[in-house]
């Protein structure tokens, strides 16, 4: 046979085989085997079709959150959300159950333990990870392509980002700050030293009074936020406070208890600081929340400014945001790819319509485009506080995902001996930041 001959026979061969390897790469595209991934010993495929003759039971547990002057409740804007999400997919039966953030997480604790979570879990704020059949929300997201934005802003995804994936679907952004006397004159250099020594209050021979809640470590973890600290751990699960800086910020504390003066009941102060602000008393007071803030604006509109935490002296502007949003787990008796890809399309459903309430009723920074047009238009803050609101969305720092296998509160609840006797004067800022560091890793070592 002449080479001419055979290579016409080969031509129609080789064009044959061609075309059976697009084939067989586009059934494997589509059946997702280049995409599967694992999740405790299971291997998910995030494309696997969603059957429309089969019924399927979806299970959400969602931590309540409370916004008794909003034009709807929690419960209520779900129930609508989840209507609208049936009337989509006919064959899906979602049952909600709404619970207190304390009592649904003891019970997310107890169903993971025993192989039996929800299929979603909506949280209030602090991230989800390292738990065991937490399913990973990256796989079931759109690709960045680089021509077009995210849809969800970079930074919410960077607080539910570690180990190479994202693990959730955020829904909004919870902020703390500071809140102030609108005739404040903050200056740009917003640090320890510049409020201890160059803060000026309404007149220019003030210094800015100040009333802190000193009976919760919840300030601390606010300040070592703003210093680019916003989690008692890394995204490995180690301590991530550092002495040095621990000790400074104890010792700008310090500082601001002695300019107070000796002595007061620092539980009443605790509790008088929003009162004493709208008396004209102090100045600044902090920590404050978005539901504090939009309490305070009721009393006094137009005369309050939402300030930053100072943060340490060279440190970057920060403001501390943890991230808000849902979660899905797999069961011990899995119930298949397509059941994952529901509860996955449900997660992703249910962010993106409980953002909008979340930033109408509750005041959270947005993490969408949707959530930032509701943002414009409906948000509960006036153009100043707006404004505020926005730089500090610029510079948001986000916790990491939690995946230290023990809960912030027993952290908290390791920190309270040390922190009580710091703030009644019997220790140094240097003792403290020792003893800190000393109480997390305790806390640390007895969750693993």
């Amino acid at each position: 046979m002449t080479q001419r001959a055979l290579a016409r026979r080969l031509v129609p061969l080789a064009a044959a085989a061609a075309f059976a390897l697009a084939l067989a790469a586009v059934v494997v595209s589509r059946a997702g085997w280049f995409h599967r991934f694992e999740v405790d010993g299971v291997k998910i495929n995030p494309r696997a079709p969603v059957r429309d003759d089969v019924a399927y039971d979806l299970v959400v547990w969602e931590e309540a959150v409370v916004a008794p002057w909003a034009k709807e409740t929690h419960a209520e804007h779900l129930e609508r959300a989840v209507l609208e999400f049936s009337r989509q997919r006919p064959n899906v039966r979602v049952t909600v159950q709404m619970l207190d953030e304390e009592t649904a997480r003891e019970r997310l604790e107890a169903a993971v333990a025993a192989g039996a979570p929800p299929d979603v879990y909506g949280a209030v704020k602090g991230v989800l990870w390292a738990w065991p059949y937490q399913v990973p929300a990256s796989p079931y997201m759109p690709v960045d392509q680089g021509a077009e934005p995210l849809p969800v802003d970079p930074r919410a995804l960077a607080g539910l980002t570690a180990a190479g994936a994202v693990w959730g679907w955020p829904r909004g952004l919870w902020w703390d700050g500071w809140l102030g006397r609108r005739e404040l004159a903050i200056s740009d250099d917003w640090t320890y030293g510049s409020l201890l020594q160059g803060g000026t209050g309404p007149s220019s021979s003030d210094r800015i009074t100040v009333s802190l809640d000193l009976t919760s470590v919840q300030l601390l973890e606010q300040l070592m936020g703003a210093a680019g600290t916003p989690s008692y751990v890394d995204g490995h699960g180690q301590g991530a406070w550092d002495r040095s800086g621990l000790a400074e910020t104890a010792a700008f504390l310090r500082s601001l208890q002695q300019s107070r003066g000796p002595g007061g009941d620092m539980d009443a102060a605790a509790r008088r600081r929003l009162e004493n602000l709208l008396a004209g008393d102090v100045d600044l007071i902090g920590p404050v929340n978005p539901y504090a803030v939009q309490s305070a604006l009721r009393h006094a509109p137009d005369r309050l400014i939402i300030v930053p935490p100072p943060g340490r002296p060279g440190s970057p502007p920060a403001w501390p945001v943890a991230v808000s949003g849902y979660f899905v787990f797999r069961q011990h008796d899995y119930k298949g790819d397509d059941h994952t890809r529901l509860a996955a399309e449900l997660a992703a459903f249910l962010a993106k319509k409980t953002e909008t309430w979340l930033v109408e009723s509750v005041g959270l920074l947005p993490v969408s485009a949707e959530g930032r047009d509701v943002w414009r238009e409906r948000a509960p803050w006036d153009a100043a506080n707006r404004d505020v609101l926005a730089a500090a969305a610029e510079h948001a720092v986000v916790a990491p995902p939690w995946a230290a296998q023990v809960p912030v509160d027993s952290i908290r609840s390791a920190l309270v001996p040390p922190w009580r006797a710091f703030i009644a004067g019997d220790t140094t800022p240097e003792r403290f930041a020792e003893d800190a560091i000393r109480a997390i890793q305790r806390a640390l070592s007895a969750g693993r």
